[in-house]
C-alpha cells in the first residue's frame, strides 16, 4: 500500500464538509431565514412554553414551589412565573448560538421586596464570556453607548 503511512493534517478547514462555509454569525443569520430551519428551532423550543412549576403532594401535583416557609415558596414561584411568561422565548434563542446573555433588572415592590423585573437579551455577537480561574464569571457586552 503506497499511502499506508498517511497522516491527515489536523487543521480546522479539514474538520468540515469541503463545500460548506465556516460557521459564522452571518451564516447562522442566513440559516435562520430558511423556513425549515426556523420551524425546527420553534418546534425545539415549544415545550418550554408550556412548563408548569409544581410539586407533588402524595399523588397530587400542586402548582407552585414547595418551601418550608410558604412566603418564600410564593416569592420564588412569582419570580419564576414572571420570567417564564415574559422572557422564555428570548432565552430559548440560546439554542441558535449555544448560549444566551442579557441584562437582568430588578424592582422594589411596595412591600419592600427586591423582585425580578425583566430580562433584556443581547445578541451573541455582542457578548463575550468572562472567565476567572477557568470558570465563567460574567459577560462583557460590546456596543454600549
Amino acid at each position: 500500500m503506497r499511502t499506508g503511512d498517511y497522516t491527515p493534517i489536523r487543521a480546522s478547514h479539514t474538520q468540515r464538509h469541503r463545500d460548506l462555509q465556516p460557521l459564522s454569525f452571518d451564516i447562522i443569520e442566513q440559516m435562520e431565514l430558511d423556513g425549515e430551519v426556523s420551524l425546527c428551532l420553534k418546534t425545539r423550543s415549544a415545550p418550554l412554553q408550556s412548563v408548569r412549576f409544581a410539586w407533588k403532594s402524595k399523588d397530587t401535583w400542586v402548582d407552585g414551589v414547595k418551601a418550608r416557609d410558604k412566603a418564600v415558596g410564593l416569592f420564588v414561584y412569582r419570580q419564576l412565573q414572571r420570567f417564564w411568561k415574559n422572557h422564555i422565548a428570548q432565552v430559548a434563542d440560546a439554542q441558535i448560538y449555544g448560549w444566551a446573555a442579557g441584562e437582568v433588572t430588578h424592582r422594589l415592590t411596595d412591600s419592600g421586596l427586591i423582585e425580578f423585573n425583566s430580562f433584556a437579551p443581547r445578541h451573541a455577537r455582542d457578548c463575550r464570556v468572562l472567565k476567572r480561574a477557568g470558570k465563567h464569571c460574567g459577560v462583557r457586552f460590546s456596543r454600549i453607548a
